[in-house]
């Protein structure tokens, strides 16, 4: 399976060290590769408010990128039910990522090379 890291630089070697904390699946190394459920919608709360969640070696779902922020700040505030933003949410395209989470993970991926992307 190929997986892309975006970044402004080549990462060869990732180092869990440099990973971001309190994002969507929690501290990690995300990658994507080419579908939201409540249970989703509530462990990427979770995991933006750093709240700790189960440790796990891989997490894989839909990015919730800044398009969709706007919906999950809105059921996060209680004004959309979590049906209302399931739904709100499947009129996007969603990608799908799979982050890293430990050491014992990152052993997995090798690196292969880097493809710029020129906008």
């Amino acid at each position: 399976m190929k997986l892309y890291h975006g970044s402004r630089n080549s990462v060869e070697k990732p180092d869990m060290q440099k990973c971001r904390l309190a994002t969507d699946f929690g501290h990690g190394f995300y990658t994507h590769f080419e579908k939201a459920t409540q249970e989703w919608l509530e462990f990427v709360i979770k995991n933006r408010r750093g709240i700790t969640t189960e440790n796990y070696d891989f997490v894989m779902g839909p990015v919730a990128n800044d398009a969709l922020y706007a919906t999950i700040l809105l059921y996060e505030q209680g004004i959309l039910t979590a049906n209302a933003a399931i739904e709100q949410l499947k009129t996007h395209t969603l990608f799908d990522q799979l982050s890293f989470h430990t050491e014992k993970a990152l052993k997995c991926i090798r690196f292969v090379e880097v493809i710029p992307i020129v906008s």
